[in-house]
């Protein structure tokens, strides 16, 4: 197996890391559509797509993205660098979108408890 290297595409370190010519098979995961030239996963019109090279399939559509919508954008980032991870180390999509569901909640984790015009109070969140 030759090697991966996997990174969000929306971080500013990326074209830095991308200059230094990996030699690895580079793949990215993004919440926005990647340039076409980019391999990985990433959110396009609200659906959750795969692109390795000029070919592109939906992975999870509208309806199963947006149950995805809770997790927060961070989260969401690290979903997708997950999924991403599971399938290049050889597990289907089928597999991966039949897990997504298991994926437990971390207690008290950005938990809302009071919201009142706008203005929400949390228990150990970070509002």
């Amino acid at each position: 197996m030759s090697s991966v290297w996997s990174e969000n595409a929306e971080n500013p370190w990326s074209t830095f890391f991308l200059r230094q010519e990996p030699k690895s098979r580079v793949y990215f995961f993004s919440l926005k559509p990647l340039p076409k030239d980019h391999n990985g996963i990433y959110v396009s019109r609200g659906s959750i797509r795969f692109r390795e090279g000029k070919k592109s399939a939906e992975i999870l559509g509208r309806r199963g993205a947006h149950a995805l919508a809770p997790l927060g954008r961070h989260n969401l980032q690290n979903l997708l660098g997950a999924m991403l991870a599971a399938h290049l180390m050889g597990a289907t999509w089928r597999e991966i979108k039949a897990r997504l569901g298991e994926l437990p909640a971390v207690p008290f984790r950005e938990e809302i408890v009071v919201a009142r015009e706008k203005q929400l109070f949390e228990v150990r969140g970070v509002r």
